[in-house]
């Protein structure tokens, strides 16, 4: 709890009424209710209604993992080649080879779901 009332003390959220090491805290707070529930709930202007296009960002975030994929498989056939090179270093080229491994099995899985939302976007869109 006290993590949690530094945090909000930090923020300006609420004011500390009695000294730090007093063992009941006092605070004050700063905002109110509703305040905080018409900024959850505000939707900007012009958005209520129409449906916002994201097929060109979804496009743009495929495009940056499919950059991203490439430029960690050309990583990792240089640590490969290293490997096979160097066989002394191979203790400390593998743990590289196996996080490079994992990065690209988790990005070929996240471009896979990106392209079947593209795809979803796309087909509700033609209905």
């Amino acid at each position: 709890m006290h993590n949690h009332l530094y945090r909000l003390e930090q923020k300006q959220l609420i004011k500390r009424l009695s000294p730090k090491g007093s063992p009941n805290g006092q605070f004050e707070k700063l905002f109110s209710q509703e305040s905080t529930t018409k900024v959850l709930t505000k939707r900007p202007e012009g958005t209520s209604n129409k449906h916002i296009n994201n097929t060109s960002t979804l496009t743009s975030h495929y495009n940056a993992l499919q950059k991203h994929i490439k430029q960690l498989k050309h990583q990792f056939d240089a640590f490969k080649s290293l490997s096979d090179k160097f066989e002394s270093c191979r203790a400390i080229i593998n743990p590289k080879l196996k996080k490079l491994d994992a990065e690209l099995y988790k990005k070929s899985i996240e471009l896979n779901a990106v392209n079947e939302l593209i795809n979803e976007v796309k087909k509700r869109q033609l209905i």
